[in-house]
């Protein structure tokens, strides 16, 4: 937030239309979202019950039901607004009050809240599917690493407005945009610039 507002003069966040009302979409639209989110928890419902009776499961059985959460999420971060990075800043610069857009906290409580009850409430070192395994992070020390880490995240994304899955899906819906002769160069060139940093900060982070 912080990197986000004193950068705000030079973003062009500053030039959108007030969002304080919320916007619905039509009843088309939500029957399709409703349907279409059903489909897929029934289709990984489905699938799981499937592979845990597959004794030796193919690479693609493998990594099918991922792909398919992959995909639910991908959903979900378009539809909230997340994969936008103009939409993303303007919710991280509340200095800014008349583009201020406070609509993205709604992903904290229909996304993170029921997520974080689950998790309380789950069954741990249980697995579904008999190749998973149980990987938790034990360390709970907060080194130099973990400071400078999430501090560079912070202001990636303050500078860009994506994070790492917004980002992938970002690229890929830059695509159908340049098919279309869209203009997606203010949009991409944040995306596509988020993306080399952090593929550079993966491949550094061994050296370190």
């Amino acid at each position: 937030m912080i990197t986000a507002n004193l950068t705000l003069e030079r973003s062009s966040v500053t030039s959108l239309d007030p969002a304080y009302l919320p916007v619905w979409p039509a009843m088309k639209a939500r029957k399709s979202l409703f349907f279409t989110f059903a489909i897929a928890r029934l289709a990984h419902t489905a699938l799981q019950a499937y592979l845990s009776k597959v004794r030796q499961p193919s690479t693609l059985q493998r990594y099918a039901p991922y792909l398919l959460a992959g995909l639910t999420f991908s959903f979900g971060l378009l539809i909230s607004g997340m994969a936008d990075p103009t939409k993303v800043l303007r919710f991280l610069t509340i200095s800014d009050l008349p583009t201020f857009d406070p609509s993205l906290a709604m992903v904290v409580l229909s996304g993170v809240v029921p997520n974080a009850v689950h998790w309380l409430t789950m069954e741990k070192g249980k697995t579904r599917l008999s190749w998973e395994k149980w990987a938790v992070p034990s360390r709970q020390d907060i080194d130099w690493r973990l400071i400078i880490g999430s501090a560079l995240f912070g202001i990636g994304w303050g500078l860009a407005g994506v994070c790492p899955g917004p980002a992938i899906v970002g690229a890929g819906g830059l695509i159908p945009g340049l098919l279309r002769g869209d203009a997606v160069a203010e949009v991409g060139t944040k995306i596509l610039g988020f993306l080399g940093a952090m593929v550079t900060g993966m491949v550094l982070v061994k050296a370190v």
